[in-house]
């Protein structure tokens, strides 16, 4: 036995050396994983114990990973175009088994392919590179994802990520939000560019709520950016109702600022609101903690100068109101009086 442990400890460190392959240090630890392989030093022990004893945990390791290897790890090379590297990613991609697709689907290797990315062409290979990664479990890092969606966007492909969006399994594993935003964005600006085809404008309206309902899986912390967007998405549609709640749910998790706030409140230089208005803004600045910028102390100031304007312009309103019904109740009661004079004369 103490041969045996000293033959796995030498081939552990042959595994792990950097000169050794990785098909190599298996071979040598097939070697002793099998005790009935021919010139095999561990034949001349009992061999009842070899043919009892349950293969040790670390040796079926081994072979379980020699099993599902198929290849050198450094190929393809981190180098060339852009294009050379996804298409050879592609390649062997679809050969590779989940426990081993990490092994060669590398981040360096993403990386180094998003930022050397710049025709349409490589764009459209890069989303079915991201959609073989998806499906590999290989969940790319956030600078991944959000220059591929920037990049799509600014080439005029915002429906290859938004098929990316689609077809993806397990984007809210690794989605940040503010990339989700900004695609989100893209299609409200394309809303707003269609003047009267109303067929697109429902298109598009039909994406953006697939998209925010897709936001709510996500398993990134909602940003503070996607709750501006809320709000400002349910103002564009006209319900403010709902925009005063979104941010209220935002102010709770403190995913609020004086930005989003004025954002709500516009127009700003409206009279006949001011008071609710005033209600609504001291409410998010203290549960949300919002740092006041100077305009929205300006903002405040004013809705409570004109909120106090407006309270004491109706006292008024009231005063004069009841002093006018107290006189015509005295005049009413003085001509009751004369009336009842004279028909007593």
């Amino acid at each position: 036995m103490p041969s045996l442990c000293a033959s796995i400890s030498s081939s552990r460190r042959t595994l792990f050396s950097s000169k050794c392959t990785y098909s190599v240090a298996c071979r040598h630890i097939n070697q002793y994983a099998n005790p009935y392989m021919s010139g095999n030093p561990l034949m001349s022990c009992n061999d009842r114990f070899y043919r009892t004893s349950k293969p040790q945990p670390i040796l079926a390791m081994y072979a379980m990973q020699r099993r599902s290897f198929v290849g050198n790890v450094e190929y393809p090379k981190i180098g060339g175009t852009s294009l050379d590297l996804t298409k050879n990613m592609l390649k062997i991609g679809p050969l590779l088994s989940i426990p081993t697709a990490p092994l060669y689907l590398t981040k360096p290797k993403l990386e180094y392919a998003i930022t050397h990315m710049k025709t349409q062409e490589e764009i459209q290979h890069m989303q079915e590179l991201l959609l073989l990664c998806d499906a590999k479990c290989v969940y790319p890092s956030t600078y991944v994802i959000g220059t591929f969606i920037n990049s799509c966007l600014r080439n005029d492909l915002a429906d290859t990520a938004l098929q990316f969006l689609q077809q993806a399994r397990f984007l809210a594993k690794y989605l940040p939000g503010q990339s989700l935003v900004r695609v989100l964005r893209h299609y409200v600006k394309l809303i707003e560019e269609c003047d009267e085809d109303e067929a697109k404008k429902e298109q598009y309206e039909t994406i953006i709520d697939e998209l925010m309902a897709q936001m709510d899986t996500l398993e990134f912390p909602i940003s503070m950016k996607y709750y501006q967007f809320k709000i400002e998405n349910a103002k564009r549609r006209g319900d403010t109702q709902r925009a005063i709640q979104i941010a209220k749910e935002a102010a709770d998790e403190k995913a609020i600022n004086a930005y989003t706030i004025l954002k709500l409140l516009e127009p700003l230089d409206e009279a006949e609101n001011a008071g609710k208005k005033l209600q609504v803004a001291k409410y998010l600045v203290s549960k949300g903690d919002v740092f006041l910028n100077e305009k929205l102390e300006i903002f405040l100031q004013s809705a409570s100068t004109q909120d106090q304007n407006l309270s004491s312009s109706k006292g008024q309103t009231t005063t004069e109101k009841m002093s006018a019904e107290i006189r015509r109740r005295q005049k009413e009661n003085q001509a009751s009086k004369t009336t009842f004079t004279e028909s007593t004369d």
